[in-house]
């Protein structure tokens, strides 16, 4: 499996979002973390981490970023990419570069949707009816 994430972090959102005064008002970048780590679990499945990211405002962060990346995800498995893919024909690149159709590309556009499971276990090729 290919986990592939096109993102942009930014603190700067189109509309204004009020958070109850019980829930901590994290900054984009720190959610994004912790957005990879949940993803870091999934290390044995994976044969390849690739990663497109735009850190707009946030770009002066981007040597911290990378080396938290490489300290959570297999240096041999990890493709960083410094911008977001945008439109249709660089996804067909993007998505040229994982030909193998025996290989199952687990897509995300979010930088701040988690990864939660009880078990890693899957089974492939099984029908249910």
């Amino acid at each position: 499996m290919i986990v592939l994430k096109s993102v942009k972090v930014t603190d700067h959102r189109l509309g204004t979002y009020h958070r109850g005064a019980w829930y901590p008002d994290a900054g984009r970048f720190d959610v994004f973390k912790y957005c990879l780590a949940s993803h870091a679990v999934l290390e044995p499945l994976t044969s390849k981490f690739v990663f497109y990211i735009d850190l707009a405002e946030l770009d002066h962060r981007r040597a911290e970023l990378e080396a938290y990346m490489y300290s959570i995800f297999p240096a041999d498995k990890l493709e960083i990419t410094w911008h977001r893919l945008n439109h249709t024909p660089e996804w067909r690149d993007a998505a040229s570069q994982f030909a193998d159709d025996n290989e199952l590309i687990w897509y995300s556009g979010n930088d701040d949707h988690i990864f939660i499971d009880s078990n890693l276990d899957i089974e492939i090729g099984r029908a249910h009816v």
